[in-house]
């Protein structure tokens, strides 16, 4: 009965979508399971734009997720990552089709209601990036990959810093460091796709130097 249809959160395992992948198409941050096979390599999912966009933009209430001064705790944050994807998807989908402005304005109320005040830079950040070089904005674009550059540095000085101490603790600090530098690369990656040479080199440089960190600290 497909009008009692199956969904599934886009906070779900992978491991519990029964290979049902190319049956889904994406609806806000749910998925729902349909008859019918999609196939798409650039999404989990077939994105409905006009649906998704009705839940992001007119439906959803964030939580005043963007009050100054809200206290955000480790889950909140952790759950950003997935809302701020979610943005991101809706956008590129919308660039698919060539509508830039919605494009744009999907990525603008994303930042809007987790702006960087309330919603520190984190691994959710990027598809934005790249969704802002997308739809030309290159202004904000850069200015983006230079605020997520600095905190990406400074994490990693800490943790060299961690490394002086306790070598049990510092331990643990292994796969936080290897998704920093990571993270760099990306964006090494991105900016060099759309042309910041300037960017990438700059970038290029602090990958190279904290690499060999790595290799010191943990190999």
């Amino acid at each position: 009965d497909w009008e009692r249809p199956i969904y599934y959160s886009t906070t779900v395992s992978s491991e519990n979508y029964l290979n049902l992948e190319n049956y889904f198409v994406r609806e806000g941050l749910a998925l729902r399971v349909t008859p019918v096979r999609y196939n798409n390599s650039n999404y989990l999912g077939k994105v409905s734009t006009d649906e998704m966009y009705k839940k992001l933009m007119e439906e959803f209430d964030w939580g005043g997720i963007d009050t100054p001064g809200i206290y955000m705790d480790e889950n909140n944050l952790r759950m950003t990552i997935h809302y701020r994807y979610a943005f991101s998807v809706l956008a590129g989908a919308l660039q698919d089709e060539g509508k830039l402005d919605s494009a744009k304005a999907v990525l603008d109320e994303c930042m809007q209601h987790m702006p960087e005040e309330t919603v520190p830079y984190n691994a959710g950040i990027t598809p934005l990036i790249q969704g802002y070089f997308a739809v030309g904005d290159t202004a904000t674009a850069n200015a983006m990959v230079g605020k997520y550059e600095q905190k990406l540095e400074s994490e990693l000085e800490y943790y060299k810093v961690l490394s002086r101490g306790q070598k049990f603790r510092f331990s643990k600090s292994n796969s936080d460091f290897l998704a920093a530098v990571r993270d760099i690369n990306q964006l090494r990656s991105m900016c060099l796709g759309y042309g910041e040479i300037e960017a990438a080199r700059r970038l290029e440089e602090k990958l190279q130097l904290y690499g060999q960190d790595y290799d010191r600290l943990f190999r």
